[in-house]
């Protein structure tokens, strides 16, 4: 335990630095897909939560005022945010039944009576309820779309799927709150418990998902560079 809450600000930077770098993989996949899975939303989501997780960095170097807690917990708002988008959009893409933005309204109402009624900590708790939790599990059903799309990587999206399942349940242990019950399940009694933090956990997670996707974008490269070849080839031919 000692060693780990010495070296929790490394965790910290390459838990963030491993979201980051998810970001930058759906931004690519993005460019490559003109159609198809809302990537641009998972890649905020991982620029945005990497940075949030570095200004949590930042926070046990210098203890800051409650404008840098606002600021902590608004990047924390917009990146589960983002998260909860990419799974909305996919999920509309089914074209089973929508989803509309109604469903930000009655968010926004229920984070408004929590900070009313206990404050700025709790909310924080509420967002992980409910932003991090449903957009973790909303992604996972995104990637069990996805493997029926991609034969040759459909093992590798099922554990990114599986990942992002894990990384939702990892959401319900938060930073202690004023919410009856609340103790139960904080970050201090899985730390005191298990010996080590659960933000080494969220990024063994959040590089799990890197390397799916990562591994999947090079298959798209590959295929495109592929089908490149073979035009290039016919082109030839026929001259």
């Amino acid at each position: 335990q000692i060693f780990f809450q010495s070296q929790l600000d490394f965790i910290y930077f390459f838990y963030g630095l491993a979201f980051v770098f998810l970001g930058m993989i759906c931004f690519l996949l993005k460019r490559q897909y003109k159609f198809g899975p809302p990537w641009r939303w998972l890649g905020w989501f991982g620029v945005l939560h990497g940075l949030n997780e570095w200004a949590d960095m930042v926070n046990l170097i210098i203890i800051y005022q409650d404008w840098y807690a606002i600021f902590r917990l608004l990047l924390l708002i917009v990146s589960f945010g983002c998260l909860l988008e990419f799974a909305r959009q996919d999920f509309n893409n089914r074209k089973i039944f929508r989803v509309g933005m109604w469903v930000y309204t009655l968010i926004a109402l229920i984070l408004f009576f929590v900070w009313w009624n206990y404050g700025l900590p709790e909310v924080n708790i509420f967002v992980r309820y409910i932003l991090g939790v449903g957009g973790a599990f909303g992604a996972a059903l995104a990637f069990v779309r996805f493997s029926s799309l991609s034969r040759e990587y459909k093992i590798k999206f099922y554990i990114g799927a599986g990942a992002f399942c894990f990384y939702g349940l990892s959401q319900f242990l938060i930073p202690s709150g004023q919410i009856p019950f609340i103790e139960l399940t904080n970050q201090a009694a899985f730390f005191d418990y298990f010996g080590f933090p659960i933000q080494l956990v969220r990024a063994f997670l959040a590089v799990c998902i890197s390397i799916c996707i990562w591994q999947h974008y090079q298959w798209v490269v590959f295929k495109e560079f592929k089908e490149q070849q073979i035009v290039r080839r016919k082109t030839i031919g026929n001259q």
